[in-house]
């Protein structure tokens, strides 16, 4: 799996064939589809994993007894240690689902559960720190601060828009934090 999921990162899932798999692993056929029956099902144990490792990455953050503003410090944090890995690319989800834009696909699904899932964190962490009435939105523009910033760092090869867009979510925490009562009202 881990031979597979490296040639799909690096090359596109749509690039990479069974063959190269079984050549690159140096397994049998017979054992590659014995465990996945199919190039869909490896997709999915790609995805699946990378979808792990975020999601638990993510869920301690969410789960630290920190302020929002430095849960979602720590979510880009997390973001820019992505980026130092020389092979990094971009988001997994976004890569695949790009290859395989059909909603029937298994890129295309993993995808969107696994930008849910996200945004179910994000949710999390916000809930108590946005005027009411304004979570989905708050929500939806860290979403596009997380994936804007995941694909420019890819694009520059530099993790200087992680930071641009943790700036970014720092004014969108302020412009929709709730207002502060003073003590004479």
């Amino acid at each position: 799996m881990a031979v597979a999921g490296e040639l799909f990162y690096r090359n596109g899932i749509g690039s990479v064939g069974v063959d190269r798999i079984i050549e690159d692993a140096g397994v049998a056929k017979a054992t590659l589809y014995k465990n996945f029956r199919s190039k869909d099902n490896l997709i999915h144990a790609y995805l699946n994993e990378k979808h792990d490792v975020t999601v638990v990455a993510l869920t301690a953050i969410a789960a630290s007894g920190q302020s929002a503003g430095e849960k979602i410090d720590g979510i880009f944090c997390y973001l820019e240690q992505l980026t130092q890995d020389q092979k990094f690319r971009g988001c997994a989800f976004v890569l695949a689902m790009a290859e395989s834009p059909l909603p029937e696909s298994p890129a295309y699904q993993w995808a969107h559960r696994h930008k849910a899932h996200v945004r179910g964190i994000l949710s999390d962490i916000l809930a108590k720190s946005v005027k009411r009435g304004q979570l989905d939105t708050v929500v939806e523009k860290m979403m596009i601060l997380y994936d804007g910033a995941l694909i420019s760092s890819a694009l520059q090869d530099s993790p200087a828009p992680i930071q641009f867009a943790l700036e970014m979510a720092h004014h969108v925490l302020r412009q929709h934090a709730p207002r502060q009562r003073s003590l004479t009202e």
